[in-house]
């Protein structure tokens, strides 16, 4: 199975929107499922619980998503769960964030296929669909393209006029701050979704024509569209050159600072020494 996405996703689910129990509950049931090898079956039932107490939709949907995330996460072939709870979760009130992250897990695993290149009829292009509404989410919270970081807050001692000041202008940074990490956290969303849609086009060698009709009809907006073309046009510049090794090793042989962009992770010495073996 060809699968780049343990590169890409880092993280439980995003951080900065919920600080509350639920996030709490949440974290640490990833956590006894995926990092400590948990039984699945069992954590399933655990997400499912947990509903029955955060019965609000907003809750809910963020359970599931909860639930989305594990699966996928554990790189379980069990991709009907990823799909069903993914899209269980986009039915309810989300945070953005969250949502961009489902329409970015459900694109991995539609899009998956094996080392013979073998995948059902379409599923590139539901693939690239999903990759898009993930776009189309953050088109929607109208993101800057560059984000200019505001000033730390600082240590305070003292009292008096001089220090009331000086607490409301560390408490506007504080805010400042919070909101600078909250674009910041679906700049790098957007980024990854436009990473792994560009790589998927590469890839692949579908034409840049597709990835027009589609855009068009599913950013359904001119300059995000635009937006999209010309980066994708460098990506594949980028691309140009870069052989594929083999059905298991992703362009083993581009430079690190590309890697890095294209969400393809650090080539591994055992990645290395198979490459060798198969130029010999």
């Amino acid at each position: 199975m060809l699968l780049v996405r343990v590169f890409i996703l880092v993280g439980v689910m995003p951080s900065l929107a919920f600080a509350d129990a639920l996030q709490d509950e949440l974290d640490a049931l990833h956590t006894e499922i995926v990092q400590h090898e948990g039984a699945v079956g069992e954590g399933e039932l655990k997400y499912l619980e947990l509903v029955k107490e955060y019965n609000k939709p907003e809750q809910v949907g963020r359970i599931y998503a909860g639930l989305a995330d594990m699966f996928f996460d554990l790189g379980s072939a069990d991709t009907d769960s990823v799909k069903k709870y993914a899209r269980l979760a986009l039915t309810y009130p989300l945070d953005p964030l969250i949502s961009m992250k489902m329409y970015l897990i459900l694109g991995e695993v539609l899009g998956r296929h094996d080392e013979g290149r073998n995948m059902p009829a379409g599923a590139l292009t539901n693939s690239t669909i999903a990759y898009m509404k993930g776009l189309r989410v953050g088109i929607d919270q109208k993101l800057p393209d560059d984000l200019r970081e505001p000033l730390k807050t600082f240590a305070l001692r003292g009292s008096g006029p001089d220090y009331e000041r000086l607490q409301r202008e560390n408490e506007e940074r504080r805010e400042a701050r919070r909101e600078w990490s909250r674009i910041k956290e679906l700049l790098d969303m957007r980024d990854t979704l436009e990473r792994r849609l560009f790589f998927s086009y590469c890839e692949t060698e579908r034409s840049e024509r597709e990835l027009k009709e589609l855009a068009i009809q599913y950013l359904a907006d001119e300059f995000a569209t635009t937006r999209l073309l010309a980066r994708f046009k460098k990506a594949k510049d980028e691309l140009a050159g870069i052989a594929i090794e083999g059905p298991s090793v992703l362009y083993p042989h581009a430079p690190a600072d590309f890697r890095e962009r294209m969400g393809l992770g650090p080539v591994l010495e055992s990645t290395k020494s198979e490459v060798v073996r198969q130029k010999e």
